[in-house]
């Protein structure tokens, strides 16, 4: 059943928690594809660029990682929101997901 929360941060946090504090590289497609389907939806509830960030985060550690082509690529994505996010933001964003920063990001 989908998961229909009225407030972005409520999906964003919900993405957050799906990793369990794992790398979505060592997930599976159905949680990575999850978590991407919340953040996407808390965009379209409110646009904010560490949404976008995180989503680039995913396929970058999912997808990139295990050679895996997706549309769009984690690149795409992190183009999108350059400049956007501060360091705070970034910071605080990979504490709550308990992994190092990867040096692309």
């Amino acid at each position: 059943m989908p998961l229909l929360f009225d407030s972005a941060e409520l999906y964003f946090y919900t993405a957050v928690a799906l990793f369990a504090g794992k790398r979505p590289h060592f997930s599976s497609m159905k949680t990575v594809d999850t978590a991407i389907s919340y953040l996407q939806a808390a965009c379209s509830i409110e646009y904010r660029p560490i949404f976008r960030y995180f989503e680039a985060y995913i396929r970058y550690d999912y997808y990139y990682t295990n050679y895996m082509n997706c549309t769009p690529s984690f690149s795409e994505v992190l183009n999108e929101v350059k400049g956007s996010v501060s360091a705070s933001d970034k910071a605080s964003l990979f504490k709550l997901l308990a992994v190092d920063i990867p040096f692309q990001f």
